[in-house]
Formats: C-alpha cells, sequence, structure tokens
C-alpha cells in the first residue's frame, strides 16, 4: 500500500510515537510505503520509521514517490 502524504502541519513527537506504535497492529502482514511531501518534516518521520520498525512494522517512509513504488514493487 502506497500512501502519500502532503500536510503541510507536523504533529507532534508524542503523537508520532503514539501513531508508529500502532501502525504494526493496525496493518499487519501489509507492506506499506510511506511519502511525505514535506520534507522539513523528515526528522521526524526518521523517528517514526525507528519506533514502527522496532516493533515489527512492514514498510518504509520515503520523500519520493517514484522512489516508494520501486520499493513497493521489490516487495511482492
Amino acid at each position: 500500500m502506497l500512501v502519500e502524504e502532503d500536510i503541510p502541519e507536523a504533529v507532534s513527537y508524542s503523537d508520532m510515537y503514539h501513531l508508529a506504535s500502532e501502525l504494526p497492529e493496525m496493518y499487519r502482514d501489509i507492506a506499506i510505503e510511506f511519502v511525505d511531501r514535506h520534507v522539513e518534516q523528515s526528522e521526524l518521520n526518521e523517528i517514526g520509521k525507528l519506533v514502527a520498525q522496532n516493533r515489527d512494522f512492514y514498510g518504509c517512509f520515503f520523500a519520493d514517490t517514484a522512489a516508494a513504488e520501486e520499493w513497493l514493487r521489490t516487495q511482492t
């Protein structure tokens, strides 16, 4: 699944932690690629990625849709 986000407002670090903690339970056995069009949120996204992957989340975070699509193609 490819999720493309274009929301200029960033969530708090606490909200990102809680959301990322829930991803593995919400999307078990589904490869998910997140694309955030707002590069300035990359540090926040990196924290979310680390939290989710530490809980066995199967996905990645990218700033580029083409790279996200390529990653998804390699996962099937």
